[in-house]
């Protein structure tokens, strides 16, 4: 049995003045809404994706259409360096060629070692600042 306000329990009468809570059902009627646990956990589930995401690298594509831009012609004009820094290693690589009668196996390797080394500089640095 259910008593609104202080009651309380006393020796002669425990049955008749013990304070229940109400049914689940009273306050969360129908299978559409969820108890105050099941809303936190579902938070807590969520909380938790995203932070595995934001850790992961968190959202890789751009939000806005100029950002989006300014990131393509960024990863372009890095293209156009490497690509620029490939074909500068080439022209040294033939000119020392034509100078020395011909680099070798030796050339060869300093050139792809080079090369390498340009692709890697230039697809790294410069950075784009957000």
């Amino acid at each position: 049995m259910r008593l609104c306000g202080f009651a309380r329990e006393t020796p002669l009468l425990p049955s008749l003045l013990r304070v229940s809570a109400p049914p689940r059902e009273q306050y969360y009627p129908g299978s559409n809404m969820t108890t105050p646990a099941q809303s936190s956990e579902r938070t807590l589930a969520e909380a938790r994706n995203s932070l595995v995401n934001q850790r992961a690298g968190g959202r890789r594509n751009s939000i806005g259409r100029r950002s989006a831009a300014l990131k393509r012609e960024h990863r372009l004009r890095k293209v156009l360096r490497v690509f620029m820094a490939i074909v500068a290693i080439l022209v040294a690589a033939m000119a020392v060629g034509l100078v020395i009668d011909g680099i070798g196996f030796t050339g060869i390797m300093v050139s792809a070692l080079a090369i390498f080394a340009a692709v890697t500089i230039f697809g790294r640095y410069p950075r784009l600042s957000v």
